[in-house]
């Protein structure tokens, strides 16, 4: 009897404030390259690392990214560090996602800037039993900056060449004690950040070309980030 090939799934976190078409150029980019099958989208609640920030209320964000993935069956939203309150912790989501019945391979999705702060996040040693990491990067950012941020994670990360193959995009690198692996792709995503686009907004200046039409409109019918307080949806 055939044994069914493991799904291969990726998780993207981030609070989404507002998602925008960086994000969505990396999950499809990340998808495409790699073969996965499925990106699951995960809003955080509150982030460990902007507790100084107040994001704009969960059931905005949930639903622009509603807006944003919809068309794309590969795309899948949870809505479980939302449900669960408090900080959102990557290990902890982790550890409940990765528990699926069928056979499954989980991969988590970070931009460098995330992946250099890796090693000062809840339990990393957990996170990469948990999970293979994919490091999306632009063309252009050294492979160095991102093998010197390799060596603050625990283990001892060996590079893993391709068989049969050589890609330039992306370089592997396997934990010497375990079966994970963390993988450097460059991609071609749109230099777009949330904070810019609030400020824009704020500002009364364009946003078109950073967000998805229907992302655009729903920000600009609620009047969000246009003052310190947000709208709740009726």
């Amino acid at each position: 009897m055939n044994t069914p090939r493991a799904k291969k799934y990726a998780v993207l976190g981030g609070s989404f404030d507002p998602v925008h078409w960086g994000h969505l150029d990396l999950a499809d980019q990340v998808r495409q390259k790699l073969s996965l099958d499925m990106t699951l989208w995960v809003p955080t609640h509150l982030s460990p690392h902007k507790t100084s920030d107040q994001p704009a209320p969960a059931n905005h964000r949930l639903e622009m990214l509603r807006l944003a993935t919809g068309g794309n069956p590969a795309n899948d939203l949870s809505e479980i560090e939302l449900q669960r309150g408090g900080v959102s912790y990557t290990v902890d989501t982790l550890e409940q996602i990765v528990q699926t019945p069928e056979p499954s391979e989980w991969s988590l999705i970070l931009g460098l800037d995330s992946f250099k702060d890796m090693r000062t996040w809840k339990d990393p040693e957990r996170i990469l039993q948990l999970s293979h990491i994919i490091v999306g990067a632009r063309p252009g950012i050294e492979a160095a900056v991102f093998t010197e941020a390799l060596k603050t994670l625990p283990g001892t990360w060996e590079s893993e060449e391709s068989s049969g193959s050589s890609r330039s995009d992306l370089a592997v690198y396997k934990n010497r004690g375990g079966n994970k692996t963390v993988s450097f792709l460059s991609l071609n995503t749109r230099d777009i950040s949330s904070s810019d686009i609030r400020a824009r907004i704020r500002a009364g200046k364009s946003v078109k070309k950073m967000l998805p039409p229907e992302v655009e409109k729903y920000i600009m019918r609620l009047l969000l980030y246009q003052a310190e307080a947000h709208p709740s949806v009726e």
